[in-house]
């Protein structure tokens, strides 16, 4: 979390098209450490509504740019707000807060985040709400909210869902730093690469599914969204007429 302001005129995401098939989203703020605030949370869910509402693309990339992946939310833009006690605002930030989350998780696309340096709070939220997570071997992740007075939000939640509630208790009550690897092991990312081959990994990724039909794609990850809400039994089954309507054409 940061309070370094940031010059109204650069663009604080950007938005990047390779083939058709694959959208590239950049955070872009890497004077505040591409900490997110209601501007950069509004591009962010335009950017990722483009992508979604384009038939032919398969894959969103979420990276940033400078040495930080995300430092959080910054407390720069809802500092006054605090300093009001004004909770309803604070609740309607909250809110923004989760809509882009909800966006990011309901996407029909591949979503692959490329962390390349700290993810911090809000920042562990967006790694864990897409779907493939890819870190470098210098990043590191931290739950920082404590160590400010304050209490975690959505990100308790989606902590706990990737790693579990006895890690992510951990986690969330020290405030320390993690690892790479310690992220890999608890589950938060999918695996670490080296530092100079984070992008050529992602764009490996990327490529490949994008060499898969749209329909495909996006039939599939649907699929393995739904399997998630369903006991066993009904799981099976769903899985099952998934597979019969994609092979009858229906």
């Amino acid at each position: 979390m940061t309070g370094t302001p940031e010059p109204a005129g650069p663009a604080v995401v950007t938005v990047r098209e390779h083939d058709g098939a694959v959208l590239r989203v950049t955070l872009d703020a890497p004077r505040r450490r591409n900490a997110m605030n209601a501007r950069s949370c509004a591009l962010l869910r335009e950017a990722i509504a483009t992508a979604t509402e384009d038939p032919a693309c398969r894959v969103l990339v979420l990276d940033a740019t400078g040495p930080a992946f995300c430092a959080g939310w910054d407390l720069a833009d809802i500092a006054e707000k605090r300093e009001r006690g004004d909770a309803q605002a604070i609740a309607d930030e909250f809110a923004e807060n989760q809509r882009l989350l909800h966006d990011l998780a309901a996407s029909p696309l591949l979503t692959v985040a490329a962390v390349q340096g700290p993810a911090m709070g809000f920042g562990i939220s967006l790694v864990v709400r897409c779907d493939v997570a890819i870190a470098s071997a210098s990043a590191t992740f931290a739950l920082p909210e404590i160590v400010h007075g304050i209490v975690p939000a959505m990100v308790a939640l989606d902590l706990s869902d990737a790693v579990g509630p006895r890690v992510a208790r951990e986690w969330l009550l020290t405030g320390s730093v993690r690892t790479a690897d310690e992220a890999a092991a608890a589950g938060l990312v999918s695996r670490v690469v080296a530092d100079d081959a984070l992008v050529t990994t992602v764009d490996e990724l990327a490529a490949t599914v994008a060499a898969h039909r749209a329909d495909a794609v996006r039939a599939t990850k649907r699929l393995c969204r739904e399997l998630e809400t369903l006991p066993r039994e009904a799981a099976e089954q769903h899985a099952i007429d998934a597979a019969v309507r994609a092979l009858a054409g229906i």
